[in-house]
């Protein structure tokens, strides 16, 4: 086990200064953001001042050693354009990003089990159909459209819910539905596939010739086995929704990390962009590793030596 840890370890570190190599060329790649703060006839001397405030006169390596090491310290330097450090602004926004990934997977869940045991369960039938092919047409929708969409009919055309914003609890339903889309099609589709595969086990059946009741057999042992996947699926989920939400947070004004790291690439606000999208990364890998760790308890077969 100490040694599974270890390695799995090293490997998010190389993952993640992967992340933070891409994310320093990325930026540097596309222009100086100076050049969105000052005049264009502003003397060299100021312009050079600014570009060594913020450490973008050093060498490409220096920037990137320089933002590892930072990062480690907890110190993401200062925003260019809100002049507040940095740490800041994205622990000030993260919770209002973690409530949002959360609902959203709660959404999923609650709706995905129920419809994907039913689906699996009746494989085949009109059921499975119509589910099935919802879950697809689901995966299809784009989050953009889905929002809009949202807004018009139950902001504006039935004026039930906020447009937008963060005021009130009510304005969390409609991006909560809209994040929740995608990982309930896949909650479906995991379940789905889960319970068709167990349904095909000799103790199942085993089960049955014994006498048990057909509630029984299902949920005693066919969701008992086919949900694990799928747990391990929604834990996984919940680390991609978080830095997946940048869209819907756009569309809904909703203030998490996802709207401001999408404010700050608008303005080249460098320091904002590495260092949220560091944070995210952080989270996914972390909740990655905990999931990978975590998994022996939902299923006995998996042992780490």
């Amino acid at each position: 086990m100490g040694r599974y840890i270890t390695r799995r370890l090293g490997q998010m570190i190389f993952v993640w200064l992967g992340v933070a190599l891409l994310v320093v060329v990325g930026l540097r790649m596309t222009g100086d953001p100076v050049a969105l703060l000052l005049p264009h006839n502003m003397e060299p001397d100021v312009i050079a001042a600014l570009r060594a405030e913020f450490g973008l006169d050093r060498p490409l390596y220096e920037q990137y050693a320089r933002l590892v090491l930072n990062f480690v310290r907890l110190d993401l330097g200062r925003s260019i354009y809100y002049k507040q450090p940095v740490m800041k602004l994205v622990m000030e926004r993260l919770p209002r990003s973690l409530l949002l990934a959360a609902t959203a997977l709660a959404v999923a869940c609650l709706l995905g089990v129920p419809l994907g045991t039913l689906a699996g369960y009746r494989r085949g039938t009109a059921a499975d159909v119509v589910i099935s092919g919802s879950v697809v047409a689901a995966q299809s929708i784009p989050s953009f459209w889905l929002g809009i969409m949202l807004i018009l009919v139950f902001a504006v055309r039935i004026p039930w819910l906020p447009t937008g914003g963060s005021r009130t609890a009510a304005s969390l339903i409609l991006p909560a539905i809209t994040l929740s889309v995608i990982p309930l099609a896949r909650m479906t589709r995991f379940l789905r596939a889960g319970v068709v595969d167990v349904l095909g086990q000799d103790y199942i059946r085993t089960a049955r010739a014994k006498g048990n009741t057909e509630r029984a057999v299902l949920f005693r042992h066919v969701l008992r086995n086919a949900v694990r996947p799928a747990v391990t699926d929604a834990a996984m989920t919940f680390g991609r929704l978080i830095g997946g939400a940048i869209i819907v947070e756009t569309v809904f004004a909703w203030p998490g990390v996802g709207r401001l790291l999408m404010d700050a690439i608008s303005n080249r606000d460098f320091p904002v962009v590495e260092g949220g999208t560091l944070v995210i990364a952080t989270l996914f890998l972390v909740i990655n590793l905990v999931v990978d760790l975590l998994y022996p308890l939902f299923d006995p077969r998996i042992a780490y030596d």
